[in-house]
């Protein structure tokens, strides 16, 4: 293997523009999808544009190197995984090439959602979006002909696709479209685009003809849907022949997209939802048959198990539906105008009225947000069903079966009776009027699965299909997984399909083993294959694309093992690593680039498969089953994992699985540290606790020195820390050292203590942290003085130090092991006295709440981690009982208008703003809230030099809004983020406790830092 890799990089090396890697960690990463099955590459190939596809393609060719294209990776039966190279085109080829009027031309790794993002201003869109459309790629979406959920008012992908800019296995480049049969013949030499493609229209053309009975047996006429496979039927007249049709939908196997043209939509002026609850399933499909004639925009429908969750999980679901109703179906209506849209509804209302005796139970939505809300049964609940939930899952794996509308009820009657069967329970969720279902059963871990079970329910529900006219792969292809079953939905066509096959790609090179079906059946015993199957390291250049494609193809296991192979760093109690891998199901959506989810900040900035989420729990998953050894983890192709993760925490909070990624990654950097220790900076970085009493003691010298450029060069190189970052200085004494053993006295306010006439409250303990403790003391100071000004007595334990969490997410184990370990015996006395342990710094409390019953099962790790609270949340409970006053006076004599910024942290923690709501009482204060993703600090990786230039383009957008002059200050209660606030501007950025002490009028010297920062290399 390493013989090969060192071969085609030099190959390559100065015509291959875009990214080539050959590295045992690409094999691993792209060796799964959002299917069950796994098959491991020789590596990956990321071109930068279609003229450097056509380099990487002709070296494929010349050396037979199978090639698989792959979008998002999102397919559910290994569309995206093959042997060979895998192109991934969504890192590099997702441009918006040209638009006018009313068409778009894109490169095929543009997501959906951002195209349509770029069309909106211009009031068109691209119809397709399936569910996941934030993540899949037009490529990938007109790859498998795919449909949405508004198929019924926009199609399928064929219908929008204008033309296709197609490359071949060997590198010839044309455009396919509406082609006339008597092409000009321009005397070009055979290998020219021209020449191809009239080649390949003309044996089309002889097939198609000779096949034409067959075809049309076989494949039905203008429907909707199509059946899988290669679309033939419509693709041939009397003078042309529709190349487009037959490429779109052709899963990558007949050439590959370089350019896409599409038809857009004008937006809907007006749309209208229609949730219609019924009391079985039999009145719900009534429903479907009654509505279809109406033709509405979509409609779907949504079993009882679906509902069970909504109600769990969004309380205006809860207070809408019953417990008691079966199924539920979702219609839309689109309209010019509001009015028309009403009517619409009305209609719809009226014509089910009679439907299960009248008592539908029926809701409208007409405004957007109303609208959003009710698709969220979809779009946001259905993901939520991958989540573990007392110890089952559902899995993806019987998804895409069509059978005719007016067939659905007999189709679900056959499917209900497979299940019971196979005594397997299953979700149920339908685009109804086009007859699409999807079924995703409900199991246990996957080392139990019941193998021999699925795979005979698998063709018992296609099967059921067939027999009712419907067929598999209509609208999300067929991949490795469904192409052995092609052969029983077409019989003797699939040899048709061969024969196509073989006029554009006669070698076999592309996606091998896809649409046209293998000799031998492929079913789950193959999916499922022992775990001991390996790729075996040889030198592919050497054989031939058969030899090469035996060599590496793998179907291994997407589970890991019942025990683990390794002695884990974190403490995992028994099973539990096993459990956490597994929660992940490679669906992907931890891809997404919207704004409103902030996962994954280093994905966002890359776009590479090795920075997701989803890649970290993939290794994982090799370390935990033993067929990758801890030690591979020191390699330096392993950095790309290690280093895309800073334990933000937003893919654990915003995974619709939850699934623990942050936990997996430290693990991971647990494991290599363990191997061979960190780096001196990464030592040094991570350990407050030693360099802050040293920065303290030498305040007087070392602060004036932080302002002098030579000294902070010296720095860089001794110590690491980026000579660019603006620091904070040193308090001459720390807050433990002027508390002094001390419960904290401060002076009292002018004003009478809150709490004087209210039963005496329980004192609080606080908990430092390192940055108010030794640089930030007036926090310290202003907490406690607000704390004291609600009349509780607050305890300062001396002996703590900093929290640990720059240990933790260096994978410094043992060392945030034994720190923790002190911490818990400083806190834990207190926290079996039943006191609350107050945070103002989130990561603090994240890191005694969440962090140390990890590190440790010590009890008092518990104990302590149920004490403890952030200062926000706190507050808030007090704002609850009554005992928080209303500020009163305002921060400064005229309005001042402030920016607020959520730290990820105290996401993480589930706290909804707690303290931005309370600050935006404060007289005179216009507070805005903001989301810009995260700042890209993360505690102490923005104070590298290794790091600073990737946290500062991480945190661009948001220093980018600190820096408008729409805003007095900043504030976060993040001591990090309100360091990278401050990196660009000279607007300062405030902890919301200052504002409160200076609301309480407590403190009003601290209205002397809203004045601008003017120093270059420190903050106040």
């Amino acid at each position: 293997m390493e013989i090969w890799a060192t071969r085609i990089k030099e190959d390559l090396s100065g015509l291959f523009r875009g990214k080539l890697d050959v590295s045992r960690v690409a094999s691993i990463v792209y060796s799964q999808d959002g299917g069950v099955t796994r098959e491991a590459p020789c590596g990956v190939a990321q071109p930068e544009d279609a003229e450097d596809q056509v380099v990487l393609v002709q070296y494929c060719h010349e050396h037979s190197i199978p090639m698989t294209v792959r979008g998002a990776g999102t397919s559910l039966f290994g569309q995206s995984l093959g042997p060979g190279l895998i192109i991934d085109v969504s890192a590099r080829m997702n441009r918006v090439l040209s638009m006018s009027e009313r068409t778009v031309r894109v490169e095929p790794g543009i997501t959906i959602d951002e195209l349509n993002r770029r069309l909106r201003p211009y009031g068109r869109e691209f119809g397709v979006y399936p569910l996941d459309s934030a993540v899949a790629t037009v490529g990938g979406v007109v790859g498998v002909d795919g449909i949405g959920p508004h198929g019924l008012r926009h199609g399928a992908a064929h219908d929008h696709v204008a033309s296709l800019q197609v490359m071949l296995a060997r590198g010839t480049q044309f455009t396919a479209g509406l082609e006339p049969l008597a092409m000009p013949d321009r005397q070009a030499p055979e290998n020219q685009p021209h020449q191809v493609k009239r080649t390949i229209i003309c044996r089309l053309e002889s097939i198609l003809r000779n096949e034409a009975a067959l075809i049309k047996a076989s494949q039905p006429g203008v429907t909707l849907l199509r059946r899988g496979g290669y679309q033939l039927r419509g693709v041939l007249t009397e003078e042309r022949l529709d190349l487009c049709r037959l490429l779109v939908g052709s899963e990558g196997t007949l050439g590959l997209y370089t350019g896409i043209t599409l038809h857009t939509t004008p937006l809907p002026a007006h749309r209208g939802v229609l949730l219609l609850l019924c009391p079985t399933l039999d009145s719900a499909i009534e429903v479907v048959h009654q509505v279809r004639v109406m033709e509405p925009a979509a409609c779907d429908l949504v079993d009882r198990r679906i509902l069970t969750l909504a109600r769990e999980l969004d309380d205006r679901f809860l207070m809408i539906i019953p417990p008691t109703i079966e199924a539920a179906v979702l219609i839309e209506v689109t309209a010019e105008t509001e009015s028309e849209c009403r009517e619409q509804l009305t209609s719809l209302r009226r014509c089910t009225a009679r439907i299960a005796e009248g008592h539908l139970t029926a809701y409208e939505a007409n405004s957007l947000s109303d609208v959003e809300f009710l698709w969220s049964l979809s779009r946001k609940i259905l993901p939520q069903l991958e989540k573990p939930r007392g110890g089952m899952r559902t899995v993806r794996i019987f998804d895409d079966l069509v059978v005719p509308p007016q067939a659905l009820a007999e189709f679900l009657a056959k499917a209900h009776k497979a299940f019971q069967m196979a005594d397997i329970s299953a979700v149920m969720y339908s685009h109804a009027a086009m007859g699409v279902v999807h079924f995703r059963p409900l199991l246990t871990d996957r080392a139990a699965w019941p193998v021999a079970a699925l795979e005979q329910l698998q063709y018992a529900l296609y099967e059921a299909a067939w027999s009712l006219g419907g067929c598999i792969g209509s609208t999300q292809g067929l991949g490795s997984l469904r192409t052995s079953a092609l052969r029983e939905q077409y019989g003797s066509l699939c040899d048709i399909f061969k024969e196509v096959k073989n006029i554009f790609d006669p070698e076999g090179l592309l996606a091998p083993g896809h649409v046209v079906p293998a000799a031998a059946r492929v079913g789950w015993g193959t999916a499922f294959s022992s775990a001991s199957q390996q790729a075996r390291a040889v030198d592919p250049i050497h054989f031939s694309g058969r030899e090469l494609k035996s060599t590496f193809e793998q179907e291994l296991p997407a589970q890991a093992p019942t025990g683990e192979l390794v002695e884990l760093c974190h403490s995992w109690p028994q099973g539990e690593a096993i459990e956490a891998v597994n929660a992940c199901n490679g669906c992907g959506n931890c891809r997404r680039e919207d704004r409103n989810h902030r996962m994954c900040p280093f994905f966002h900035l890359t776009h590479q498969e090795v920075s997701s989420p989803r890649a970290k729990a993939v290794v994982f998953r090799d370390i935990l089953s033993g067929r990758l050894a801890p030690e591979t983890l020191t390699r330096p192709e392993m950095l790309p994992i290690l280093n895309s993760c800073f334990n933000c925490q937003q893919c654990s909070l915003e995974c619709p699985s939850h699934v623990d990624i942050p936990r997996m990654a430290i693990e991971l950097k647990g494991q290599a540290a363990s191997q061979q220790g960190v780096s001196r900076v990464d030592w040094l970085l991570s350990r407050p606790d030693v360099w802050g009493p040293w920065g303290s003691w030498l305040a007087p010298v070392l602060n004036p020195l932080l302002n002098w450029g030579t000294f902070r060069r010296v720095l860089e190189l001794l110590t690491g820390v980026a000579r660019e970052r603006r620091l904070p200085l040193f308090s001459r004494k720390s807050f433990l050292q002027q508390t002094a053993q001390q419960a904290v006295e401060v002076p009292r306010s002018a004003s009478e203590p809150v709490a004087a006439e209210k039963e005496p409250l329980q004192p609080v303990v606080y908990f430092v942290d390192h940055f108010a403790n030794y640089h930030d003391t007036e926090l310290a100071m202003a907490f406690s003085r607000v704390l004291e000004h609600l009349g509780f007595e607050l305890i300062v334990p001396t002996g703590q130090l900093a929290s640990g969490m720059a240990l933790i997410s260096a994978g410094e184990l043992p060392a945030a092991r034994e720190l923790a370990m002190e911490n818990l015996r400083v806190l834990a006395p207190h926290a079996r006295d039943g006191l609350r342990i107050i945070c103002t710094e989130p990561t603090a409390a994240l890191c005694l709440k969440k962090e140390y019953p990890r590190l440790t099962q010590h009890p008092d790790a518990d104990l302590v981690a149920q004490q403890t609270v952030e200062a926000g949340a706190f507050l808030a409970e007090l704002a609850a009982i009554g005992r928080l006053p209303i500020p009163t006076e305002p921060l400064a004599m005229t309005p001042l208008r402030a920016v607020y910024h959520t730290p990820c942290h105290l996401k993480s923690l589930g706290e909804r703003q707690p303290l931005l709501e309370i600050c935006r009482l404060i007289p005179k204060l216009e507070l805005h809230a903001v989301e810009r993703g995260c700042s890209g600090m993360a505690g102490t990786f923005g104070l590298s030099s290794k790091n600073f230039q990737t946290s500062m383009k991480i945190g661009h957008e948001l220093m980018e809004t600190m820096r408008s002059r729409d805003w007095d200050f900043g504030v976060t209660e993040c001591s990090g983020c309100r360091l990278q606030m401050t990196q660009r501007t000279s607007t300062p950025t405030l902890h919301p406790i200052k504002l409160m002490a200076m609301a309480y009028g407590l403190m009003p010297e601290l209205k002397a830092r809203f004045k601008h920062q003017t120093r270059k290399y420190t903050l106040e």
